[in-house]
């Protein structure tokens, strides 16, 4: 079984096991108290009150995500590697929602807090999810697929069929071309869509009580900011991976690139309209520019696509 399992997938749920057992040690000495992760979680913390113990329990569910992961996931095959990578990494940025809310807290009010060693193992299996992510990225370096070369040459890369079989192709200049201009455009769109996903988080953070417009179409509580805030910091790490795949070569690679900017930009014209609509023009043309940007990529992937098809069947010559 563990012999299936990435080096990172292994690291990943030995930080997630660490961070588990972590939350039930004490981790900080307030009010001359000492406290671990479930008496904030479960409120057992008199004489200090607590704002929001719901908030600590996103840790070791985060910690029991990642131990799951290794034993429900296959991470020796780079198509589930990345995505389970991804996965893992999403999970650990919801889990140091606690730390940064014992933060804002120290902050906000001046507390006098000493870090236990509990404290200090959370933040180390916080660590240790971040860098099983970068080394199963790292790993997928073992490429299936060649990587796509610098000079003019052509490179024999692995297509799918029809059929969902594999049948040889060949790089050449007009995908190298188009991989050239659609790689800063997926760049660009990830910080963008990154940096609107972490003021989301922090935003949830400070202010779980206030309300959050979705695209400017639901109200929703405060809170729920996290997890959407979350959800975007993982769609452009997703995109940057998937991008990865197509510099590789992969067919896969431009297909979700497609998909993706596809319902990005669906989202962000709906987002656009409404809020336009509720009389703040300022935010709706801020969100113009990554429509154009995330159209432009869904009609570059789309071309990659095509091409690559074409030069699958033998239609064309480069």
């Amino acid at each position: 079984m563990f012999r299936k399992q990435s080096i990172g997938s292994k690291l990943g749920a030995l930080s997630g096991l660490i961070i588990t057992i972590a939350f039930f040690l004490p981790g900080l000495r307030a009010c001359n108290t000492e406290l671990s992760g479930y008496d904030l979680a479960t409120g057992n913390t008199a004489p200090m009150i607590v704002e929001d113990p719901w908030l600590y329990w996103a840790t070791p569910l985060a910690g029991l995500f990642c131990i799951v992961l290794l034993f429900l996931v296959r991470t020796d095959r780079s198509h589930l590697r990345i995505p389970t990578a991804a996965a893992r990494l999403v999970a650990g940025i919801v889990g140091t929602v606690p730390l940064l809310n014992i933060w804002y807290n120290v902050e906000e009010r001046g507390v006098d807090i000493e870090i236990l060693p509990g404290g200090w193992l959370e933040v180390l299996g916080a660590v240790g999810i971040l860098l099983s992510f970068v080394v199963d990225l790292r790993g997928s370096s073992e490429k299936t697929y060649p990587a796509l070369p610098i000079s003019g040459e052509s490179t024999e890369l692995k297509v799918p069929d029809s059929a969902g079989q594999s049948d040889t192709s060949v790089i050449g200049p007009s995908e190298r071309r188009l991989l050239s201009v659609i790689t800063p455009l997926v760049i660009l769109a990830s910080l963008l869509w990154g940096l609107i996903g972490l003021a989301q988080f922090i935003f949830g953070l400070i202010s779980p009580q206030g309300s959050v417009s979705l695209g400017g179409l639901v109200e929703l509580p405060g809170f729920w900011s996290i997890g959407i805030g979350a959800l975007n910091l993982g769609v452009a790490i997703w995109a940057v991976v998937q991008l990865r795949h197509a510099r590789q070569g992969e067919y896969t690679g431009y297909k979700q690139l497609r998909d993706l900017s596809a319902e990005a930009t669906i989202w962000l014209v709906l987002q656009t309209v409404a809020i336009m609509g509720e009389g703040d023009p300022i935010v709706g043309c801020v969100l113009g520019p990554l429509i154009i940007v995330e159209v432009a990529i869904w009609y570059l992937s789309s071309r990659l696509m095509r091409t690559r098809r074409l030069q699958a069947s033998g239609s064309t010559t480069e």
